[in-house]
């Protein structure tokens, strides 16, 4: 009757945040939660070890690989956050 959530559905915070006008030109390496909005023009790559996720939102954009161990997008009216496998 009742479903167990997942740490990553209960938990909100937002560690960083690339605005919408935000453009970056370089590689990103991030731990915690990363909601892009904006535009990164490179990879995007969780810290080693890290406890890490990625949203992206509905109009956000990443050129280039991305390799966190979960990835949200916010597209949806409820963001679908799933697992990242190592060939992403």
């Amino acid at each position: 009757m009742f479903k167990s959530k997942s740490k990553h559905d209960t938990d909100l915070s937002v560690d960083a945040l690339i605005g919408s006008q935000v453009e970056i030109r370089g590689d990103v390496v991030f731990s915690g939660s990363l909601y892009v909005e904006g535009r990164i023009i490179g990879k995007v790559i969780a810290e080693e070890g890290a406890k890490a996720m990625l949203t992206l939102a509905e109009h956000g954009r990443i050129e280039g690989k991305y390799a966190p161990p979960w990835w949200c997008s916010a597209a949806a009216w409820k963001a679908m956050c799933t697992p990242v496998s190592a060939s992403s």
